[in-house]
């Protein structure tokens, strides 16, 4: 029941958009977000999968197999290393006054204010553990 309701979500918000590369039936499920970043969409898998077998493993295959972004801990964060480096280091100037928004913004264009306020309530928390280790 939880997978029948998790696939509508995603067929209903991911389905055919151009903008993510997915273009058959069945993308918008299949190409749903997975690992740290939650990497979604035709587009995204195959452009990891492209740098995935250049840097690490010439034989892995994300757009067949999409799933195997999440398989394993070590795939979940070279993925997430992998979007931040392309949606936000190449794209913001970051330094001491870049907000959690800009961020935001970068790697879910689309997320709405309530999903930037949460993110900011997290970013503070991590940012005042970090601080107190010191």
């Amino acid at each position: 029941m939880t997978e029948d309701i998790s696939r509508n979500k995603a067929r209903e918000k991911y389905g055919f958009k151009s903008n993510l590369g997915n273009n058959q039936k069945g993308d918008g499920y299949k190409y749903r977000g997975r690992g740290i970043l939650q990497l979604t969409g035709r587009d995204v898998y195959t452009r990891f999968s492209q740098y995935y077998n250049d840097y690490v493993n010439p034989d892995a295959d994300f757009v067949t197999n999409p799933g195997k972004v999440a398989s394993s801990l070590k795939v979940a964060v070279i993925s997430g290393l992998w979007y931040y480096s392309h949606k936000v280091m190449h794209n913001v100037d970051i330094g001491s006054q870049t907000s959690s928004k800009t961020i935001t913004k970068q790697i879910n264009p689309g997320a709405g204010k309530a999903e930037v306020h949460k993110r900011k309530k997290k970013f503070d928390k991590v940012k005042k553990n970090i601080t107190d280790c010191q």
